[in-house]
């Protein structure tokens, strides 16, 4: 069965600055694109989502892809990622990346 998996990268921003989107394009453009040219054939369909908001969640870029080969290699592609280290050894990222799963039946279910 097919399931929906979100990979979300916490970026570091202190609240009395402009966000750094830069990072956002930055993790687009190495990282998320590494795990789509490795996995494109099984993660179909795929999606990006940027927020930076003065909440908890703070900044955050969400790759999300729907699979059912599993999340183990993508998960693999982007901790053995060099930007992802450089990333973290920079204090660019709060945190590890959080993974999650998502019943998005849930939500069509409402819609009917």
């Amino acid at each position: 069965m097919c399931e929906w998996f979100s990979f979300k990268f916490n970026i570091s921003w202190d609240r009395k600055q402009n966000p750094k989107t830069w990072i956002d394009v930055f993790i687009i453009d190495t990282i998320v694109r590494e795990v789509i040219a490795q996995k494109k054939a099984e993660i179909t369909p795929w999606r990006i989502h940027r927020r930076w908001a003065n909440d908890e969640d703070g900044h955050e870029l969400t790759f999300a892809c729907r699979t059912n080969k599993g999340i183990d290699a993508i998960k693999s592609i982007i901790n053995k990622s060099d930007y992802f280290k450089m990333l973290q050894d920079g204090n660019l990222l709060n945190k590890d990346l959080e993974i999650v799963t998502e019943d998005i039946t849930k939500d069509i279910y409402k819609l009917l």
